[in-house]
C-alpha cells in the first residue's frame, strides 16, 4: 500500500508532465552563469535520474539566469522528490532561494498549486513522524508549510501527527528555541492555538509520562506559559 508521501510524489509528476524542454536551453541561460558543461550534465539524464548535486545548481540558478518558468516546471516534481531523502540537505537550500514565490507560483493553476500543497503537507507528516529526524529538518519542515501552506492547514494536518516529535515541537516553539524571523505574527496565532484545552490536555499527559526530570521540567514550563495566555486572552 502506497504512503501519503508517495502519491503525492505520483501526483507531481502526473501534474507537471506536460512541461517539456522545449527549444535551446542555452539561448534561455546566462552565458556568464551557466556553463555548457552545466546545460549538458542536466540533460543528460532522464528527469526521474537526476540526482541531488546535479539538479542542485539549476535549482539556486533557474528562472533567474537559468531557463525560463516552463523549464522550472518541468525540472520542479524531481526537485521536490529530492527534498524528502534524509540524506541530503537540499531542502535548506530550496527555502533559501525561494524559487517557488519567485515565480508567483501561487498565480499557476488550481490543479498545479494543489499538487504542490499536498506534496508538502505529506512530506511535513513524514518528517514529524520520523523519529530519527533531525531538529533542522523538523525546523525547515515547519518553515516550509509557514511559507507554502499556511497556518490554517498547518494546524488541520498537525492533529493527524502522533509522533512525540509533534510535542517536542510545540515545546521548542513555546521555548524559543525556533525564532519564526520570517514570521513572528505566524509564531502569535500558533501560540494560540496550543493553549487551547486540546493542546494543553496532551501536554498533561506528555508531563506524567515522562521519566527524565529534565523533560518534565521542560514541559511544566511549557504549560504554565500557555495556561498563562490562555487566560489572558
Amino acid at each position: 500500500m502506497k504512503t501519503n508521501l508517495e502519491i503525492a510524489t505520483e501526483n507531481l509528476y502526473k501534474t507537471f508532465n506536460s512541461y517539456s524542454l522545449e527549444g535551446n536551453l542555452r539561448e534561455r541561460s546566462c552565458s556568464c552563469c551557466v556553463s555548457d558543461k552545466d546545460i549538458k550534465l542536466l540533460l543528460s539524464k532522464d528527469l526521474l535520474s537526476i540526482s541531488e548535486d546535479e539538479i542542485r545548481y539549476y535549482m539556486k540558478k533557474a528562472v533567474t539566469t537559468y531557463g525560463n518558468v516552463n523549464d522550472y516546471k518541468h525540472f520542479l516534481p524531481r526537485i521536490l522528490e529530492l527534498l524528502q531523502f534524509d540524506e541530503n540537505d537540499l531542502l535548506d537550500d530550496f527555502l533559501t532561494f525561494e524559487k517557488l514565490h519567485y515565480t508567483n507560483w501561487y498565480t499557476w493553476n488550481k490543479t498545479e498549486i494543489d499538487a504542490i500543497e499536498k506534496y508538502f503537507i505529506a512530506l511535513w507528516i513524514k518528517i514529524m513522524n520520523d523519529k530519527d529526524a533531525s531538529f533542522s529538518q523538523i525546523e525547515n519542515g515547519l518553515d516550509f508549510m509557514i511559507s507554502y501552506v499556511g497556518l490554517e492547514k498547518i494546524i488541520l494536518h498537525w492533529k493527524f501527527i502522533n509522533h512525540a516529535s509533534a510535542l517536542n515541537l510545540i515545546i521548542d516553539i513555546v521555548l524559543g528555541n525556533i525564532l519564526f524571523s520570517k514570521n513572528n505574527k505566524f509564531k502569535n496565532e500558533l501560540m494560540k492555538w496550543f493553549s487551547e484545552d486540546a493542546i494543553l490536555s496532551k501536554i498533561e499527559i506528555a508531563f506524567f509520562e515522562t521519566k527524565d526530570q529534565l523533560e518534565a521540567n521542560k514541559i511544566s514550563t511549557v504549560y504554565t506559559i500557555l495556561e498563562t495566555l490562555k487566560t489572558q486572552s
